[in-house]
């Protein structure tokens, strides 16, 4: 009798025949099937419980590897939360750090506020000066920069703004946030202001830089023409302007500082507004 004819009685068994689907059936454990009859070799029969132990066997192995992948998880959440607390203790101090340095300047009663920029693709920028070369025209318009000041919470002159119509990088949306926030100083008759970046460009440039460039024609001492030298003068401009005392200070970025954090959620929130941009060769030579 062939396999596939075979009905399920309770003298049957279980053989797995190569060639044949996992398990044929058998009318009777101590027979033999025609084939081997004929000469073939002998097959091994498969009863009903060697067929469950296997497959216990290979669901307690499957269980087993789960519970060592969950307790892998388990472990190194532990070591990640481990160093979450060492890192927000470390950050905690250089903020006390932080505040302590500029007690005088946070408690003095003037105006602060604190200004960010961010950029979206800026490494195409970075690239290209690294490399000597020029940006493409199709790889400026996949640049985006924003940025944000932030004067206090629910303040009516926060600001989340993209950066307008110019060549998009971090340092020109840094240089425009400080920009924007002297400008709504003189616009509210502000005698002082206080502004806090973590951009060591826009601090350096404000506190030394500018008059030395300024002395040299705006040129570097390698001769080189002064990049973002648009913004770069209407900086100076505004630092010269005498109804306004203005004063840049660094604040330590991304180590928890409320105002920091402020300003930087908010220029990070811009950066998905929309913007027409001009086409790339409009945009200032100077940039």
């Amino acid at each position: 009798m062939r396999p596939s004819s075979i009905l399920l009685s309770s003298s049957t068994t279980l053989r797995h025949l190569p060639g044949s689907r996992p398990f044929e059936l058998l009318s009777n454990m101590g027979d033999t099937s025609e084939d081997q009859k004929k000469g073939g070799r002998h097959r091994p029969v498969l009863g009903l419980s060697s067929a469950d132990n296997q497959l216990s066997g290979v669901s307690a192995r499957s269980k087993k590897i789960k519970k060592q992948k969950t307790d892998k998880q388990k472990e190194m959440k532990a070591i990640q939360d481990q160093q979450r607390k060492v890192s927000d203790s470390s950050n905690i101090s250089l903020i006390e750090e932080w505040e302590n340095a500029n007690v005088e300047l946070l408690t003095s009663g003037i105006p602060n506020v604190y200004v960010d920029g961010a950029c979206k693709n800026n490494k195409l920028f970075k690239n290209a000066r690294k490399n000597g070369s020029r940006v493409s025209r199709a790889d400026r318009l996949k640049v985006k920069a924003s940025y944000g000041v932030y004067w206090g919470e629910k303040h009516p002159l926060n600001l989340s703004r993209r950066l307008p119509y110019m060549k998009q990088t971090n340092n020109r949306a840094e240089l425009a946030a400080a920009i924007e926030a002297i400008k709504q100083g003189l616009a509210n008759q502000f005698p002082a202001l206080i502004i806090f970046t973590d951009s060591n460009y826009v601090v350096s440039m404000f506190n030394e830089w500018l008059q030395k460039w300024k002395d040299r024609n705006w040129l570097r001492v390698t001769g080189e023409r002064i990049v973002n030298l648009d913004l770069v003068k209407e900086l100076d401009q505004l630092k010269s302007n005498p109804n306004i005392n203005v004063q840049i200070t660094h604040v330590p970025g991304h180590i928890g500082v409320p105002g920091n954090q402020k300003a930087d959620q908010l220029a990070k929130e811009a950066i998905s507004k929309n913007l027409v941009h001009e086409h790339p060769e409009a945009w200032p030579k100077d940039a």
